[in-house]
């Protein structure tokens, strides 16, 4: 039996629903994670190491959404989502798309994409106090999230995520930055 066109597409976007009913994502607000636009390659924007330059590839680094419910005054001001993911292993410094999800019900939300250095930590908080790891934050910037099944999710692109560069942490914070980092203030 052939499964064409726009069928392929509603069988695949049940298959995908189902998998998000089994993860337990329905019901909240999801985005794509991705850094592609809809069009591809020529309309994404790229993550860079911003020492060489060059496409942030492979699984060396990982990426993750953060996001907040009103207007944040500083970036600490956004909560880290379970939403994560990795690059491609080409270096073209684009994320491996995947769901990211907002805890809360759909609705419009502020949101920064963090990306660090696996080597020096688990999180980008982590890795932000180490000497010598790449760090990079994208803008902050606004998004609708939809209810999945009922509608597809923007990507971060669409949503107005511009490219930025990852740099290597030349110092080590002030002790009282390492304590709010860890209780969440910063």
């Amino acid at each position: 039996m052939k499964v064409h066109g726009m069928r392929l597409h509603k069988v695949l976007w049940v298959s995908v629903c189902l998998s998000l009913f089994h993860e337990g994502i329905l019901g909240q607000g999801v985005i794509r994670l991705s850094n592609l636009g809809q069009n591809g390659i020529s309309v994404s924007q790229p993550i860079f190491d911003g020492e060489t330059g060059l496409p942030i590839a492979g699984p060396g680094f990982s990426a993750q959404l953060y996001w907040a419910s009103q207007a944040p005054n500083s970036p600490s001001d956004l909560a880290a989502t379970d939403s994560m993911t990795g690059f491609f292993a080409e270096p073209i410094g684009i994320l491996v798309p995947s769901f990211g999800q907002v805890p809360a019900e759909p609705g419009t939300y502020w949101l920064q994409v963090r990306v660090w250095e696996n080597s020096f930590g688990n999180s980008y908080e982590i890795a932000s106090t180490q000497v010598g790891a790449k760090v990079g934050a994208s803008n902050i910037f606004t998004a609708q999230t939809v209810l999945i099944g009922q509608d597809f999710p923007a990507t971060l692109v669409e949503a107005g995520m511009e490219s930025f560069s990852l740099m290597q942490v030349s110092s080590i914070p002030e002790p009282s930055s390492i304590i709010l980092i860890s209780f969440g203030g910063i």
